[in-house]
Formats: structure tokens, sequence, C-alpha cells
């Protein structure tokens, strides 16, 4: 196979990687970014009662193959038996809200978990699954709001975690399959092709950090990622259209 041909594919085999990636970032980020537009509040004036945040744990992707759990850890460590007032909101295809609430009582010294359900049936704006909850102030206890969300897909042969691992995996995969094809076929690394890979490595990095704060829920900085991202792809491009014909792969 000619040298220009397998660089081609590098390229093409780097590119099908991030996008794939990117999609997943994309999908993520905009989970987080609907939450208050559904639930129809602000982060400023959520974020300024001095309430703390309960980190809950969901899924990061469903299918129509499963259901999942969100669920929270509410230890207690005061010198009393605690009663939790826990109530937890979770959107609806209705576009209403599916309310859930729990009032466990915690012993001394002791974690108690929250879980409930979610599904299918739960679904908004076509691929989302929105959450949100509130834990009471109690002795000693101070208020926690949390929130998370869930993309679904509406498949059936796959589990929403085995597609999430599959897409990340398919993902490296290429990314890296097109960075050791592009090095190895282009010896020595200079000029237009070093280059190449540093904005290649440059790339994957942004859009491993993209889409470890979009699964984590920071969608601010998230944004900011995609769009250097794009800034950094489109410049590159850019570029390699407007250097000597004799430079190009």
């Amino acid at each position: 196979m000619k040298q220009a041909s397998v660089r081609k594919i590098s390229i093409i085999l780097f590119a099908l990687g991030a996008l794939i990636a990117f999609l997943l970032a994309v999908g993520t980020i905009w989970a987080h970014f609907e939450m208050p537009f559904f639930f129809n509040y602000s982060y400023v004036a959520v974020s300024s009662k001095g309430q703390q945040v309960s980190r809950l744990s969901c899924p990061v992707i469903l299918t129509n193959a499963d259901s999942g759990q969100v669920s929270v850890d509410i230890p207690n460590t005061t010198d009393k038996t605690i009663n939790i007032h826990f109530q937890g909101e979770i959107s609806s295809m209705d576009g209403t809200v599916r309310e859930v609430e729990f009032r466990p009582a915690i012993p001394v010294a002791q974690t108690g978990r929250i879980q409930f359900a979610i599904d299918r049936n739960d679904v908004v704006f076509g691929n989302l699954i929105l959450v949100r909850t509130y834990q009471f102030s109690t002795y000693k206890t101070p208020a926690r709001a949390g929130s998370c969300a869930v993309l679904m897909f509406p498949i059936s042969f796959l589990s929403g975690a085995e597609l999430l691992i599959l897409t990340i995996l398919v993902s490296i995969l290429l990314i890296l399959s097109g960075i050791v094809l592009w090095v190895g076929n282009n010896r020595p690394m200079r000029g237009l092709p070093r280059s190449a890979l540093t904005v290649m490595v440059s790339l994957s990095i942004l859009l491993l950090l993209a889409n470890v704060v979009g699964i984590a829920g920071w969608w601010i900085p998230g944004i900011l990622i995609l769009v250097v991202s794009i800034l950094l792809a489109v410049v590159s491009i850019g570029y390699g259209q407007d250097s000597p014909s004799n430079d190009r792969f």
C-alpha cells in the first residue's frame, strides 16, 4: 500500500474516533445543560442557598434493555439517630415530573442508602432522563441538593453500561490506530506531519477531558473544552489546506 494511502487511512481512523468521542461528550454535556430548563431553576439561585451537594450515583447511559438505579448515601455523623426527609423529582414523557419521597431513620455512625428506579418512561427531550433531589436539613445535618442526567438510547441489544464501554473502547482504538499509523508512515517526523501529530494528541486530550467533565456533570467547562476542540480542528484543517502541496499528506 502506498505511503500516501496509509496516511489518509490514518487520518480517517483518527477522525472517526475523535467524532465518536466528541458526540459522547456533546451528549453528556447537553444532558446536564438541559437540567435547569426542565426543572425551571437557576444554578445561581440553587448555589446561593448555602446547602451542600448530594453525590448521586446514576448511570451515564440507559437503553431499552435495562433500567437504572439512582442512589445516594447519607451518613449519620451526629450523636443520635436522625430521621431524614428526602425528595426526588424525575422527568417524565408528558413533560411533568415524577416525584419520590423517603423518610429513612439512620442510626448513629451508620450510612443510609436511598435508591429509586428510572427507565425509558422518564425520557424527555428525546433522549434524556433528568433527576434532581433535595434532602431537608435535620439535627446537625445540613440540607443537600443533587442532580444527574442520563442519556437514553432506544436499542435493545446492548445495556447502557455495555454501550458506554463499547463506545469508549471503539473511540480509543480508532484514535490510537490513527496516531500509530500516522507516526509509522511519516518518518522522519518534521514539518506538517509533526504539526498534525501535535494536533492529534492535543485534540485527543481535549476530548478526553470533555468526556470526563461531561460525565461528572460540569457542563460549563465542558462547553468551553468543546469550543476549543472545534476551533483547534478548524484551524488545523485550514492550515493544512493552505500549506504547500508538496508538504501535504
